[in-house]
């Protein structure tokens, strides 16, 4: 099912970004980006906290608890 589902990703993403387009709203575009990349496992970028270990998405820098900057899961 997801290996079918990978092949029509591209055309769900392509419509997505043509009404992002013409809205131009970046949060939209950053949204859809990072759940494309997510559905595809492509260009996946994971945070965490070196305090607690709490993950968080590509738009996280700075842990919103503890204030510091986040690492890049490896």
């Amino acid at each position: 099912m997801m290996k079918m589902l990978k092949h029509f990703i591209p055309i769900i993403v392509l419509a997505l970004l043509a009404g992002c387009a013409s809205a131009k709203n970046q949060e939209t575009r950053s949204a859809v980006k990072a759940v494309t990349d997510a559905i595809t496992q492509e260009n996946v970028v994971v945070h965490y906290c070196p305090i607690d270990g709490k993950r968080f998405g590509p738009n996280f820098k700075v842990c919103p608890e503890h204030n510091v900057e986040l690492k890049v899961v490896e």
